[in-house]
């Protein structure tokens, strides 16, 4: 799938993922009917699937329509380390998806899977992965010139993440800067993606430090990643 993607076959890419999805979707199936009945069960979303109105892009799509929408699971039950491993593997296809089409340009489409990995990841508990579902929706709304919805959305996930630190840290403070740059507060921006520059290289040096070198392994710098940033955001 990386390939693929690398070789800018969007389309196949695509393909490639949603398959994943209803290899995930079947994995979780199985697992709910393997565990013990809970109480109370997560009820269905009613969340409108953007496919339904949207021209196909792939052949299998109407075959497989029905098994694209993640399985709900127990809220808030234990769960062992193999149900975690799937579930996992479940909300890093969603929130690839979600990366995908935005990247595309199909932000209705991107918009829908971000909230299919928070609804999940809210169902089983996991609040960082609530939060990156939470920046991803931000983002897609800061697209959309939806200041207030993404201002909304990113502050959740602020208080999901308790001061985190590490690449997700770093990924708020670039989209702070973004919402500081569409609103005009330019000084207020630039601070932001210099603060994300500066716990990039900081991570960079731990990650160093791990491999047993005490000095950055890529030649950056704070200037240098903020350029990056900057750029990445006006893109």
């Amino acid at each position: 799938m990386l390939i693929i993607y690398l070789q800018n076959d969007i389309v196949g890419a695509l393909g490639c993922m949603l398959q994943s999805l209803r290899l995930w979707n079947r994995a979780v199936d199985t697992m709910s009917r393997l565990s013990p009945p809970s109480a109370k069960s997560t009820k269905a979303t009613a969340d409108v699937n953007p496919f339904e109105s949207t021209p196909q892009e792939l052949s299998s799509a109407s075959d497989t329509r029905s098994t694209d929408r993640p399985t709900s699971l127990s809220q808030k039950r234990l769960m062992d380390g193999m149900e975690w491993r799937i579930v996992e593997g479940l909300l890093s296809t969603l929130l690839t998806l979600t990366q995908a089409y935005f990247t595309r340009g199909s932000s209705r489409e991107a918009e829908y899977f971000a909230q299919q990995a928070l609804n999940l990841a809210e169902s089983v508990n996991a609040p960082t992965m609530a939060a990156r579902a939470l920046m991803r929706k931000g983002e897609i709304q800061l697209y959309q010139r939806q200041l207030d919805a993404g201002r909304d959305s990113l502050s959740k996930a602020t208080e999901l993440l308790h001061d985190l630190p590490g690449v997700d840290a770093a990924d708020m403070r670039r989209l702070q800067g973004d919402w500081s740059r569409l609103n005009e507060q330019d000084q207020d921006a630039r601070g932001l993606y210099e603060e994300a520059s500066a716990m990039l290289v900081e991570l960079e040096t731990m990650l160093a430090a791990f491999d047993g070198r005490w000095e950055p392994r890529l030649p950056l710098n704070a200037l240098t990643l903020n350029q990056i940033l900057v750029a990445g955001s006006l893109a």
